[in-house]
């Protein structure tokens, strides 16, 4: 089963995928992330429920990440486990993207760099 979540944490919003984000879950990802990356500047994604991270979630994650730095703001991941890490690592990914232990250390990152650029 995969659902998708969505809460705020200091006011930034947090997406969390739970289960496999695969071919088959991507659609429906894509469709909870689409209008918040559109809107905002910065997103977290809590991983820390998502046991499987396919290419096509993978596609999603950078659609947003790239949707996000072109309006000047960032993506953040936070919780993510050793297996859906392991994924990024192989595809070198994990060096594109910026990782918090948690959506709370991630909010406190994203208002520091707000801070920076004030």
């Amino acid at each position: 089963m995969f659902d998708t979540t969505l809460h705020t944490e200091q006011n930034i919003i947090c997406i969390a995928p739970e289960g496999r984000l695969d071919t088959v879950n991507c659609n429906q990802f894509e469709l909870a992330v689409k209008p918040h990356a559109e809107k905002e500047s910065y997103l977290i994604f809590d991983l820390s429920k998502c046991n499987y991270l396919s290419s096509s979630g993978i596609m999603v994650i950078l659609s947003a990440a790239k949707k996000l730095k072109s309006k000047g703001g960032s993506l953040y991941i936070s919780g993510i486990t050793p297996e859906v890490y392991q994924v990024l690592e192989m595809a070198g990914l994990h060096r594109i993207f910026l990782f918090s232990a948690d959506c709370s250390a991630a909010a406190e990152e994203i208002n520091h760099a707000r801070q920076k650029e004030s």
